[in-house]
């Protein structure tokens, strides 16, 4: 391991709680208690050195630097893993070492490790931060051993296994695990069993990504661990600011289950006109019948933000957006995104979602919203671009289009993980059966066919022949200009290339 100097940024930090911390970063403890708190807090801290982080970049020689946060236990065993980058496994298979994801990230990049400890009291403590970039022995050592195993298990064609653990079913891969490899192995980065990408035999996978063993976690930050740290500070509960009378007037104007942060202060500054965000504890929230996190007060009936967000969503046929400003906070839209990712909800138009339970009782599941994904599979040929038009045009047809939804409905099917891969252009999804996701250089090679110059008006022609669609002038032209073929205004024409257009010119 190449180890470098400690304590180079906040020195003066260490031995202080992470709720100390919080406070003086402008952080309000009692709202940052989701799983990001750490980061949350990194990022502030690291916000305030900017300039001496640029500083110690450019002194390592590297082009990137990387902040990551490391939590311990007493015993100095990582209470989280640490995950790297999300493994593509085309790249995987197509680039060499020298050119590869895990090879670049290593070799071009210094990493700044602030160091916590979590001690039986639950109070995490900044321990210290250091700089460190992986030997030359190590990247071309056992980095090296995990690439070429990952790459040859891909080539054979991962193999993976359903297992039945009590209620659900999870899925097991053979890719490398922590006890084969002493620095990396493979693991899961997907939000949920829905959230999957492409193999290069065409079959999906959850998303992977490659992540440090705990125990070479351990061994980075042992220096920092094993030093004597006093602590600074002690832990105090959340305590209340508002009075009884104030407390009465409040609950008053709380008539909703769930407020957006802002609007929940903004209720209680109605009554006490200098509170603010900064000064909201948990017991203040609780004293109004309410529980806070960093984006959401909900009732205390309801056990947590997400718990109270499925309430909402499923409490009707149909969601939109709009009509809740819960719904548009960021927590909302990652939840709805799984939830569309698990066919919960399906995407009408844009914040506009229909729920399951009204799919159900249209007659429609997920057997049928994946057989019709497949069977357009089947149907279309590879490497050759269509929309729901072009296929309606060609004669397909499938029960699930008789239902008569809009073609976002449609389009929502299509657009999940798999070898169908999407293309937007203007308003229009235009899809193609492929490995690799399309470009626009890949587009225009298959609507110019052979020719080596079409105008406008030509290309927009192809594309209602074979596109079924209509597409505007400016909207073709985007797509030329993201290209690697060339438009020229004088002409109206499109050529294959720059090259093709010079060489025009000239003859």
């Amino acid at each position: 391991m190449n180890q470098n100097k400690n304590d180079l940024l906040f020195h003066e930090l260490v031995g202080m709680d992470l709720e100390e911390i919080s406070r003086a970063y402008g952080l309000n403890p009692d709202l940052n208690k989701s799983k990001a708190r750490l980061t949350n807090v990194a990022s502030r801290m690291v916000e305030s050195v900017k300039d001496e982080v640029e500083r110690l970049r450019m002194e390592s020689g590297k082009p990137e630097l990387s902040i990551r946060t490391i939590n311990l236990t007493e015993k100095g065993r990582p209470k989280e893993l640490m995950s790297l980058d999300t493994i593509d496994f085309l790249e995987w298979v197509e680039k060499p070492w020298e050119e590869s994801q895990v090879y670049r990230r290593f070799k071009e990049t210094v990493f700044v490790l602030l160091t916590f400890r979590t001690d039986k009291q639950g109070r995490t403590i900044f321990i210290g931060d250091k700089l460190w970039s992986m030997s030359e022995k190590e990247l071309e050592g056992s980095v090296k051993r995990f690439w070429r195993q990952v790459k040859e298990t891909t080539e054979e064609g991962i193999v993976i296994t359903p297992i039945q653990q009590k209620s659900k079913v999870v899925m097991k891969n053979n890719l490398p695990k922590q006890d084969e490899n002493r620095i990396l192995h493979a693991k899961t980065k997907a939000s949920n069993a829905a959230d999957l990408c492409s193999l290069p035999d065409g079959r999906a996978i959850t998303k992977q990504g490659y992540w440090f063993n705990a125990s070479y976690i351990s061994d980075l930050v042992k220096d920092l661990h094993g030093r004597k740290t006093t602590i600074r500070t002690k832990k105090e509960g959340s305590r209340t600011s508002l009075e009884a009378g104030q407390v009465a007037a409040i609950q008053s104007d709380l008539i909703e289950d769930g407020y957006a942060i802002e609007d929940f202060v903004d209720i209680i500054r109605q009554t006490v006109p200098s509170y603010d965000k900064q000064r909201l504890t948990a017991a203040d929230a609780e004293l109004l019948g309410y529980r806070v996190d960093d984006q959401l007060a909900v009732r205390l009936r309801y056990p947590n933000s997400t718990a109270y967000l499925e309430q909402l969503i499923f409490s009707n046929d149909y969601v939109r957006t709009e009509q809740h400003r819960v719904l548009r906070t960021d927590m909302a839209g990652r939840l709805l995104k799984n939830l569309e990712r698990h066919a919960r909800l399906i995407l009408l138009d844009k914040g506009f979602y229909i729920t399951d339970r009204c799919l159900s009782r249209a007659g429609v599941s997920e057997k049928d919203i994946s057989d019709y994904r497949e069977k357009i599979e089947s149907y279309v040929a590879k490497d050759e671009f269509f929309t729901l038009a072009s296929l309606r045009k060609d004669g397909f047809t499938h029960p699930l289009e008789e239902i008569g939804f809009e073609d976002l409905f449609y389009e929502s099917i299509l657009l999940r993980v798999g070898v169908l891969k999407s293309l937007r252009i203007g308003k229009s999804n235009v899809f193609i059966k492929s490995l690799k996701k399309p470009g626009a250089h890949s587009f225009m090679e298959w609507l110019m066919g052979k020719a080596g110059i079409l105008s406008i008006e030509e290309l927009q022609s192809r594309a209602s022949a074979l596109l079924a669609i209509e597409m505007a002038e400016d909207d073709l032209i985007t797509i030329v200009n993201r290209s690697n073929h060339h438009y020229s205004r004088e002409f109206e024409k499109v050529y294959s290339s720059h090259d093709a257009y010079l060489d025009s010119i000239y003859e």
